[in-house]
């Protein structure tokens, strides 16, 4: 008997919960309006944050041992020139979308870091 009167109870809750209010006119309609708005320009915000700060931090590639991206250059939309650092020799490579070209072979000062700027 117990567990009846519990579930009407939680069905007498629910209902009143998820029924609309009555009364109220226009007023009414303009505060949901409101509050969907507000509601979706958090969701859109957070998204923005998340996009921005959290996912660079995350993508991070991973470093070899033996062959390092020491600078790379865009050279048009689809082809970039890369400077390897594979042991201590350097190669100028340019890559594209259809294939790789080894260009020739660079020196490399020892106080580059991988970053491209001088120590």
């Amino acid at each position: 008997m117990n567990i009846s009167l519990l579930a009407t109870d939680i069905a007498l809750i629910t209902q009143e919960a998820t029924a609309l209010p009555t009364g109220g006119g226009a007023w009414t309609g303009i505060g949901y309006i409101i509050q969907v708005t507000l509601s979706l320009s958090i969701i859109v915000a957070l998204i923005f944050v998340t996009l921005k700060f959290l996912l660079p931090k995350l993508a991070t590639s991973p470093k070899g041992r033996m062959i390092q991206v020491v600078d790379r250059v865009g050279l048009e939309p689809a082809v970039s020139a890369y400077v390897l650092k594979v042991g201590r020799q350097g190669f100028l490579v340019v890559s594209s979308a259809k294939n790789v070209a080894y260009i020739d072979k660079v020196d490399i000062p020892e106080n580059i870091d991988l970053g491209g700027t001088p120590k």
